[in-house]
């Protein structure tokens, strides 16, 4: 019974959740909002919410700092990132976690 609702949960959440894991073969731009805990960057192809734009949000500083060295890193050395990319925010998408990676 316990793996039967398991199963049923994994399932609900994993048709509910809209977010994927994207990989950016380059970096166009790396914008800094007047926000501690937003920025924007562009990257990559077009996406379904009509742009290559993504939005990163965090509810902390810390977190928005490290996201930011991250994708500046990625964007300097010319390397690719891959992000958790979920919901579109005008034509933006917001970004959760960010990963770099070689080429």
């Amino acid at each position: 019974m316990k793996q039967s609702i398991a199963a049923l949960l994994l399932l609900l959440i994993s048709t509910h959740s809209s977010a994927e894991s994207v990989s950016l073969d380059s970096i166009n731009y790396v914008y800094e909002l007047n926000s501690q805990h937003s920025f924007d960057f562009a990257g990559g192809a077009s996406h379904h919410c009509g742009s290559n734009q993504y939005r990163v949000k965090s509810t902390s500083s810390e977190s928005i700092a490290r996201k930011f060295s991250i994708v500046l890193a990625a964007f300097i050395a010319e390397k690719r990132i891959i992000v958790n990319a979920g919901d579109c925010e005008g034509d933006r998408r917001i970004v959760g976690w960010v990963r770099i990676q070689k080429n």
